[in-house]
């Protein structure tokens, strides 16, 4: 599996932003190997870099350093991204749209971060949403669970502030698919 530039440098810009310019230093400096090579160069934000060394031990880097392991810190940066990805006059027009149509849209631009794979929403009505990721070769609970940071952060922009999204199958776990709930 692959991620767009995107995303790593969200991943970059979110110790920056958060930490501030010494820590980033420090994580930097911190990660393993083939990881720091990749964040040691200039990240092009159209290129395509390798799932696991330039997304998800980046990731788990920063949930042990700066989330004592937890899996939040993966749901934090996450929701940073959304807010990166939908700001300026994307921003505005969230707030004006129906949640179901951005979580429409959230499932459309899937394939433009991540490849193999594509997600769908499944099912939705006023109080649920169901969204499936699928035909992807490899998962992580961390991807997954920036997926739903991503998903949480695009509700916060519509002002959808009484929500729960949470994973009920994973493919990371051996499910066949990547099942995310959302409760509206």
């Amino acid at each position: 599996m692959e991620v767009k530039g995107t995303s790593v440098l969200a991943t970059k810009n979110f110790v920056g932003h958060k930490y501030g310019p010494v820590a980033q230093k420090a994580w930097l400096e911190s990660l393993p190997g083939e990881s720091k090579k990749i964040f040691d160069q200039a990240i092009l934000a159209n290129s395509w870099y390798p799932f696991r060394t330039g997304f998800v031990e980046p990731t788990r880097m920063i949930c042990d350093r700066f989330f004592g392991s937890s899996e939040m810190g993966a749901r934090e940066i996450g929701r940073y991204s959304s807010e990166q990805s939908l700001k300026g006059i994307y921003k505005a027009f969230a707030r004006v749209a129906s949640v179901n149509f951005i979580m429409d849209r959230t499932a459309n631009i899937f394939k433009t971060y991540y490849t193999p794979g594509r997600m769908e929403v499944v099912s939705q009505d006023q109080h649920n949403l169901v969204f499936h990721i699928l035909d992807i070769d490899e998962s992580d609970l961390l991807f997954e669970h920036r997926i739903c940071g991503w998903i949480n952060g695009a509700l916060l922009i519509c002002n959808n502030r009484e929500h729960e999204v949470k994973i009920a199958r994973s493919v990371a776990k051996g499910d066949p698919l990547t099942e995310i709930l959302v409760a509206l």
